[in-house]
């Protein structure tokens, strides 16, 4: 008997960003949208010696990592140059860097850290946690890694992608390209997901950021005075 209290719940994530196209061109999507043509292609069952075995497609761990979150996929090309230890992000001022003192002098050894600005922010009302990765079973490239991380979008919306790249190749040069699946965002929860896409002017959009008003810990620090003030 079909019953209302056996429905998943489904979290809202409302995508913000001033471009127009953008929605038209290099949306947000589930990532079950999303498949990697080889994935596609790949039968459910492989002959080996004489035996229909199962192959990766019958792994539960990999079917329900393609079916759950959503896909960023990459919003323009880019050219990354790392020269003497250096990154360089080709166009300019689409990326931040952060001075290797920020993480010490035993983390991402012989790596180089590149920000990359994404043009989309996201809303969402519950506080879901969502592990922020790598898509390695769409580009399984060496050249650059997304590293995991934890992100809500309740007390922060930005969407900016961290890279890192080996400093020490020579030369190291590649291209990102517009429209490839570049970060996947899995919901640490079991409820569904619906997102809704929205254009927005210049000043709406600005408006999606949280106020920055200390020099270290803002999101911890706005999330507790925001928390106390509800109280």
């Amino acid at each position: 008997m079909f019953s209302i209290f056996n429905r998943t719940p489904t979290i809202t994530l409302d995508c913000f960003t001033p471009i127009t196209d953008l929605p038209d061109l290099f949306p947000i999507k589930k990532a079950s949208e999303i498949m990697p043509n080889w994935w596609k292609n790949l039968k459910p069952t492989v002959e080996f010696k004489g035996i229909n075995r199962g192959s990766l497609k019958m792994c539960p761990g990999v079917t329900d990592y393609f079916k759950s979150g959503f896909i960023i996929t990459c919003w323009r090309d880019f050219i990354i140059e790392v020269n003497s230890g250096i990154p360089n992000v080709i166009p300019e001022n689409t990326a931040d860097l952060h001075n290797p003192i920020q993480w010490g002098d035993e983390a991402l050894q012989g790596y180089a850290h590149i920000k990359l600005i994404s043009p989309w922010r996201i809303r969402e009302k519950t506080g879901c946690k969502f592990l922020f990765t790598n898509t390695f079973w769409h580009n399984n490239t060496h050249q650059y890694f997304v590293p995991n991380g934890v992100v809500n979008y309740k007390y922060q919306h930005t969407t900016n992608v961290n890279l890192v790249v080996n400093k020490n190749a020579f030369p190291n040069r590649f291209e990102l390209n517009a429209g490839e699946p570049f970060v996947h965002c899995l919901p640490i929860s079991d409820k569904n997901i619906k997102i809704k896409m929205h254009v927005v002017s210049d000043e709406e959009f600005a408006k999606t950021d949280v106020y920055h008003f200390t020099f270290s810990g803002n999101y911890y620090k706005s999330k507790k005075f925001k928390e106390e003030n509800k109280k």
